[in-house]
């Protein structure tokens, strides 16, 4: 499944990342921006909602961590927060690495030792780890690389 094109593509890819890196099991903590990335968290928290895994969101790398909630119509951040000193994954989101954001692949990386230097995969689209030179940087076990193409019909 690794690779293809469209929404199952993506999240498949995702999902076997997940098993191949952890066993479908343990602890993943999702970072990214507020708003743009969370909603990619959420989906791809849903992709491996039947895993025995525990999911946390944590905005623009700080240490609080908001349990995702698995409901009827998804997943959702909640917004108590709490402090974890270990993961099984960490999750970097592409809104990091942009050009707005204010963390830095440094950044990232102390997050990452925070957290017990878990297993790392980066999800972003059009290349933007690559772009910023957060590849070079971080120690990613995977990158899931999307690109989207956008017709408009009237």
């Amino acid at each position: 499944m690794t690779g293809g094109k469209g929404i199952k593509a993506f999240l498949g890819s995702y999902r076997e990342v997940v098993e191949d890196l952890i066993g479908g099991e343990g602890i993943i903590v999702y970072s990214g921006c507020a708003g743009t990335c969370t909603p990619f968290a959420e989906l791809l928290a849903y992709t491996v909602r039947d895993l025995d895994v525990k999911q946390y969101y944590s905005i623009d790398l700080e240490p609080k961590f908001h349990p995702m909630a698995v409901m009827d119509h998804g997943v959702v951040v909640e917004e108590d927060a709490i402090g974890l000193k270990e993961a099984d994954l960490v999750v970097l989101l592409g809104g990091l690495a942009m050009p707005h954001s204010e963390v830095t692949a440094e950044d990232a990386n102390r997050f990452i030792e925070n957290l017990g230097n878990p297993n790392v995969v980066g999800v972003c689209f059009m290349s933007i780890f690559d772009e910023a030179g957060w590849t070079e940087e971080v120690d990613f076990d995977a990158i899931i690389d999307a690109y989207i193409e956008v017709e408009v019909k009237r």
